[in-house]
């Protein structure tokens, strides 16, 4: 067969690595350590007790209850009793999933179009579910940014008509009136910081201040990150207890902590780039900047997901019944959101729907008179051998 791995080769390359993979493993593995000791540490004491010490720093998270852990409290001898009690947690409730996808503007085509889907799984745990889809075709002159190239079209374009496809499913949804709307996505956006274009940042904050704001009162929601790499907690550590190693990943600090379904405690995020998160929406001013929480939920043998939210969700005492609500669909999703995984099924443009895409695009072409072909010598490398 064609285009086979040669493992041995490949062995060679990996061993080849080996001991820089070990250097690598093993500081992970002292920082860590150093990490648990100081988390251990904290815990001896309610949170209050460090939060005076953290008042100049930004990129931590600052604990808001009483307590670092939240036991589950519940335990179950048999996997019907666990989803028996995620039907009664989930009963009379209806959660939407939403996710997004993208056929982007193939070089093998003459002309820069693309497409972004997004889809809402709208579940109504007590009836029937409802699908909720949109579609969005984009050409160069959708452009936002100046580029050398008027024919092709800037990726970043078309991520941020699928992040904001999302949004308008994520508010179309409220018409089915659910009690949690999910997002695969994270909340606080500092990773489109290193972006060379703020413009394209206040795109996509504009697009999420105006969701949050529309959805608050009317329904909880929250952001799933899985895996998350943040760092927030293990910042709050470094700096409480001035820890000179670089702080470690959140969700493996407290993999060792967090048994199945329990939680930490709720933090208020105080990431930098959330000193931007304020705008003007239909005359009102948009406050979130001090307004975006988290918990970390282990719903799985992994470590656990981290869940963002609205912080109006622990202001108005719905915290418990949103960490229910997720560890009910992660019951019947087998450890993820089933609401978003359903979502994820359903809108994920395959090779084929893509290779579909293009040739609408070209049939649609050729009858309105417009110069369109599909590069052979691209379309056939990306076949497979038969």
């Amino acid at each position: 067969m064609m285009n086979k791995i040669d493992r041995e080769k490949v062995v060679e390359a990996v061993f080849d690595k080996i001991d820089s993979l070990k250097n690598v493993s093993e500081a992970e593995r002292t920082s860590l350590e150093i990490y648990q000791k100081a988390y251990q540490k904290a815990k001896n004491n309610p949170p209050k007790e460090i939060i005076g010490k953290l008042d100049d720093y930004t990129d931590i998270g600052i604990p808001l209850e009483n307590k670092w852990e939240f036991s589950f409290g519940k335990t179950f001898e048999t996997r019907k009793e666990m989803r028996n009690w995620a039907r009664q947690i989930l009963e009379g409730e209806a959660i939407a999933g939403v996710d997004g996808s993208q056929a982007p503007a193939d070089k093998i085509i003459s002309i820069p179009i693309a497409l972004v889907r997004a889809v809402g799984f709208v579940n109504k745990h007590d009836s029937d579910y409802r699908r909720l889809e949109k579609y969005r075709c984009l050409t160069s002159e959708d452009s936002h940014f100046e580029s050398a190239d008027y024919l092709r079209l800037n990726n970043l374009e078309i991520n941020y008509a699928r992040f904001d496809l999302e949004n308008e499913i994520a508010l179309k949804s409220l018409q089915e009136n659910p009690s949690l709307i999910l997002i695969d996505n994270t909340f606080i956006l500092s990773y489109l910081l290193f972006t060379k274009t703020g413009e394209y940042f206040k795109l996509h904050l504009d697009s999420l201040l105006q969701l949050l704001n529309q959805v608050e009162g009317e329904s909880m929601i929250a952001g799933v990150v899985d895996p998350s790499q943040s760092k927030e907690i293990s910042t709050t550590l470094s700096n409480a207890y001035e820890i000179k190693e670089k702080p470690v990943h959140d969700s493996s600090l407290l993999y060792q902590n967090l048994d199945l379904f329990d939680r930490s405690c709720v933090y208020r995020s105080k990431r930098k780039v959330l000193n931007r998160y304020q705008t003007t929406y239909k005359g009102n001013k948009v406050d979130y900047s001090d307004g975006i929480g988290f918990f970390y939920l282990r719903t799985h043998s992994h470590k656990p997901m981290k869940i963002e939210f609205p912080l109006w969700i622990h202001e108005e005492g719905l915290v418990e019944e949103l960490a229910d609500l997720i560890r009910g669909s992660c019951v019947i999703g087998e450890g993820y959101p089933y609401e978003l995984s359903k979502a994820h099924e359903h809108v994920i443009i395959s090779k084929k729907e893509k290779e579909k895409f293009y040739e609408i695009v070209q049939k649609i072409a050729q009858r309105e008179g417009i110069d369109y072909s599909i590069s052979q010598k691209e379309f056939k490398k990306r076949r497979p051998v038969r």
